[in-house]
């Protein structure tokens, strides 16, 4: 009979937070990061919810962490795939992960608030 793998000892998650911008009503969802999230990084996301949503609400996968450009993991064409363009006002809850020989680390929860256009 097979053998699952020994637990592995999960590096600290790179990331640190979530950004929304609004420029010009070009829209971009980008994680904070202060090191390349590496391979193993993934992501989940729940669809827009109105500004008072506080709970997670149920989420889905959305993909690989991509590499940072410029030091930080744009997450934009990932969210927009799976749910669409957000609008102003909605909030975005974001869960990041990582999955090494199939053990899942514990999830981190980022949420942010999408700005009206500056």
């Amino acid at each position: 009979m097979p053998t699952c793998p020994a637990r592995p000892q999960f590096p600290a998650l790179a990331t640190t937070g979530l950004t929304i911008t609004n420029l010009s009503s070009v829209i971009a969802v980008k994680l904070t990061t202060p090191n390349d999230p590496g391979e193993s990084t993934f992501i989940r996301a729940a669809s827009p919810q109105r500004n008072g949503v506080r709970a997670m609400p149920q989420v889905k996968e959305i993909g690989l962490c991509p590499a940072p450009v410029t030091g930080v993991p744009n997450i934009t064409a990932l969210y927009t795939a799976a749910f669409g363009a957000p609008t102003v006002g909605k909030r975005l809850f974001v869960q990041v992960y990582q999955m090494v020989d199939g053990w899942e680390s514990m999830t981190t929860t980022y949420t942010a608030l999408l700005p009206v256009s500056g």
